[in-house]
């Protein structure tokens, strides 16, 4: 882990945007397919790991209240729509409380 760490700290310090991977790989390939590429399976990473998260929230709030699934799963999105347009700092502060 401090080899993964120590790497994209400096790669952070040579490209300072918010594009992270997709970013180191265009400076190291010069190709915005592979870029692209990079790009779009880290989103879909996110999408992925979010609905996870999701759905063992749900899977845990269904054991004490007795509500279908899906509807559990809709509040649950809204919720962290909501705490994340209210404010960055909220939304850490509320995960921070959570975890």
């Amino acid at each position: 882990m401090a080899f993964t760490a120590a790497s994209y700290a400096e790669l952070a310090t040579h490209y300072p945007v918010s594009a992270g991977e997709a970013a180191y790989v265009r400076a190291a390939f010069n190709s915005r397919f592979l870029s692209r590429a990079v790009g779009s399976l880290r989103l879909a990473i996110g999408i992925i790991s979010a609905a996870a998260v999701t759905l063992g929230g749900a899977g845990y709030i269904s054991q004490l209240i007795a509500l279908p699934a899906p509807l559990i799963v809709v509040a649950i999105v809204a919720a962290s729509g909501m705490v994340a347009a209210w404010g960055i700092l909220k939304s850490v502060a509320l995960a921070e409380l959570l975890t």
